[in-house]
This record gives C-alpha cells, sequence and structure tokens, in this order.
C-alpha cells in the first residue's frame, strides 16, 4: 500500500502489480474515513449555516460527483479498464499529499478566527473559496493521474492486427 509516492503506485498500476488485498484496503480506508467523517459531524452540530454554508454543501457534492465522471472518462468511460482501481489507490495517495497540505493552510484560518470578535464562527466566502480550490485540485489530480496510468496501460496492450479476408 502507497501512502506517498504516486510514481511508484503508477507504475505498479500500469503493469498490474496491485493486489487485490491492497485494492480492498484503499476502499476499506477511504470509505471507512468517509463514514467517521460523516458520524463526526453529526455528533457536533452546527448551531446556525449561512448562505457559504450551503453554498459550500451544493459545490463539494458537484466537484465530487463531477470529479468521479472526469476520472471515469479519462480512464476511457465504458471501454476503460480497471477504474475502481485506479481511482481509490490513486485517490488515496492524493489525498495524503492533499492533506499535508492542509498543514500550511491550517495557521491562516487559526489566526483569523483567534482575531476574530465574534462569539459564532461563521463560515466567510474566502474559506469557501480556499477549501473549494483545494478540493478541486484534488480532484484535478486524481484524474490526471488516472488518465496517465490508463493511457500507458493501454500502450502496453499488444497491437490488434487486423487478418485480411479474402
Amino acid at each position: 500500500m502507497y501512502f506517498w509516492k504516486i510514481s511508484k503506485l503508477e507504475s505498479d498500476l500500469i503493469t498490474q502489480k496491485v493486489s487485490e488485498r491492497e485494492i480492498f484496503l484503499y476502499i476499506l480506508i477511504s470509505s471507512s474515513l468517509l463514514l467517521i467523517t460523516i458520524e463526526l459531524c453529526n455528533l457536533f452540530p452546527r448551531e446556525s449555516q449561512n448562505v457559504w454554508d450551503y453554498l459550500d454543501s451544493a459545490l463539494a457534492l458537484l466537484i465530487g460527483i463531477g470529479g468521479t465522471v472526469w476520472a471515469y472518462v479519462w480512464n476511457g468511460g465504458d471501454s476503460g479498464e480497471r477504474f475502481a482501481e485506479r481511482y481509490f489507490s490513486i485517490g488515496w495517495v492524493i489525498g495524503i499529499r492533499f492533506s499535508a497540505a492542509l498543514i500550511f493552510i491550517f495557521p491562516l484560518f487559526l489566526t483569523f478566527w483567534i482575531s476574530t470578535d465574534d462569539q459564532e464562527l461563521a463560515t466567510t466566502w474566502w474559506e469557501l473559496l480556499v477549501f473549494e480550490i483545494w478540493y478541486l485540485a484534488y480532484v484535478w489530480r486524481v484524474a490526471v493521474h488516472v488518465r496517465t496510468v490508463a493511457r500507458a496501460s493501454e500502450e502496453l496492450k499488444p497491437q490488434k492486427i487486423g487478418v485480411l479476408v479474402r
């Protein structure tokens, strides 16, 4: 299982060296983290929401669904192969890399939150902008790597030679 080295993962996906067990772990961990996040959000409900929260939810859904379709098309669409294997494993590694980037973004938000006088923190347009750009960049990078693996895998296939029939 890979956590950082996307080039090695791409190479193993192209040559089909990623085992079913590894794919299972990528899917299991990704799904589990999603469920944990949803449950934690239920435990800590927001007291009030504003228009930016609703827009954030709508954009996140559009980007998530659109990005998955985009990656599917770049994988070859209906004629593509091994989409789930590529999507989940690449998404995991890119997700770890992008989460590391949040370490640099978080102090900006912390500085703002500490300096605010409001007792209730409300989502602002710039928070929405930063996180949606971050999410869009994540989805785009996953799709790019899926396309890279799909193209390289296609090049490795034996060429189909037409037979002349008389």
